[in-house]
């Protein structure tokens, strides 16, 4: 009697994250889209608290001061300072994304905004913050979100794929869509 050829091991389940050609058209099967989400929704919701609790001490300070017309016209004055290097900087921001390392990118503007956190932080414990002191630190995280918007945007198609980009994409529309309306409604609670 012949023996038969050994059976071939039983297959086990491939491991998770092995390529991108493993994961067809669902992103979510991917650990670092997964992370990139979770990061994308944080930020937006941290963006979103620090803007309108700046936006709030600004208008406390200046109705201290000021009459409620030039108050309201201070705390405006917050989300201009924030657009201008905004609408300055896209141009060379988007081509830094494109020639520059995207993670290492990232990586800065999510420091540069960590300092601008701790420098609104300090003015706050500092008691009498200088509404120039916040609008200039409020124009500096301006600047960092401009670099940041076009690299992170960038790394997408990066980590997904071709195939899940579509899904990827409404899953980081949904993320930025959360923390826009989440995040003001908690700054508002803080």
């Amino acid at each position: 009697m012949t023996e038969s050829p050994e059976a071939p091991p039983p297959a086990t389940a491939p491991e998770a994250d092995t390529t991108l050609a493993d994961h067809g058209e669902n992103p979510w099967k991917i650990r670092d889209f997964r992370l990139l989400w979770l990061g994308r929704l944080t930020a937006v919701l941290a963006i979103q608290i620090q803007s309108t609790a700046v936006i709030w001490q600004v208008l406390e300070i200046a109705r201290r001061d000021h009459p409620i017309e030039q108050a309201s016209l201070y705390a405006g004055m917050v989300g201009l300072v924030q657009f201008i290097p905004l609408l300055l900087l896209t141009l060379p921001a988007g081509e830094m994304a494109d020639r520059r390392d995207r993670k290492l990118t990232v990586s800065a503007c999510m420091g540069g905004e960590l300092v601008c956190a701790l420098a609104f932080l300090g003015l706050a414990l500092s008691g009498e913050p200088p509404l120039w002191g916040l609008l200039g630190v409020a124009a500096l995280f301006g600047a960092c979100r401009a670099f940041l918007a076009p690299a992170s945007q960038a790394l997408l198609p990066m980590v997904v794929g071709m195939k899940a980009l579509p899904r990827a994409i409404v899953a980081q529309s949904l993320a930025f869509q959360t923390g826009s309306i989440a995040g003001p409604t908690l700054g508002g609670l803080l």
